[in-house]
């Protein structure tokens, strides 16, 4: 729950920003970038996670 902000104010934040100095459809795509690097981060580090806790207790 502490990546919640990250999550739900950041892409606001970038969307109003991005709306003051380009057009609508490249603030949406820009948050769609976004929102698919911050996806892809996480997925990562849940996968390190899991291979960290597979390795742990295979007992190697």
């Amino acid at each position: 729950m502490k990546n919640l902000p990250i999550f739900l104010i950041a892409p606001l934040l970038l969307f109003l920003f991005l709306i003051l100095i380009t057009d609508l459809a490249n603030a949406v795509g820009g948050v769609f970038i976004y929102m698919l690097v911050m996806g892809a981060r996480f997925l990562l580090e849940k996968f390190k996670k899991r291979k960290e806790n597979d390795t742990k207790g295979s007992g190697n």
